[in-house]
């Protein structure tokens, strides 16, 4: 099963688009008959893990959004495939999507294949909706999570024959 995590503030302008991603995979996936499970949370946190290393959880995918130009430079769709590390930056109960992953291997023994997608951000105060920029990069999310599915599962055609 893919584990999609999801997170952001729906209520802090772009930093909702990280729901946004991860309710579009989690309809691809289902689309695709992949099985999938959608949890979504304002942060990142140590608790996480135990949902990452639950039994037949095979893998993990973390959306988000990621602070971009204001001019729209950098406001691609990034898909970045992850390794364990920690994050000398985190503090309390923000993380980084690597330091679970680092949690996931040393506490538990067990290695999951992650990824983080982010869509790009630049309006992050109170409010609802999203910039420019990010609803044209959600715009372009469909295409590239197909392309990122097929990689992961092979595409709709190979799955069928």
């Amino acid at each position: 099963m893919l584990l999609i995590i999801a997170y952001g503030n729906t209520l802090r302008g772009d930093d909702g688009a990280g729901i946004v991603l991860g309710e579009q995979l989690e309809q691809e996936c289902c689309r695709r008959a992949i099985a999938t499970e959608l949890l979504v949370c304002h942060q990142l946190s140590p608790e996480l893990v135990i949902e990452m290393i639950r039994p037949g959880i095979e893998s993990v995918v973390f959306t988000d959004t990621r602070i971009a130009a204001p001019d729209g430079a950098g406001s691609a769709i990034d898909i970045e495939s992850l390794l364990p590390r920690v994050d000398h930056h985190a503090g309390g109960h923000h993380l980084c999507p690597q330091t679970l992953l680092l949690l996931a291997e040393k506490l538990y023994g067990k290695c999951i294949p992650a990824w983080q997608i982010t869509v790009p951000g630049i309006a992050f105060d109170h409010g609802e909706g999203f910039s420019p920029i990010t609803r044209q990069a959600l715009d372009r999310v469909p295409v590239l999570l197909r392309g990122f599915l097929d990689r992961l599962y092979g595409s709709d055609r190979e799955r069928s024959q």
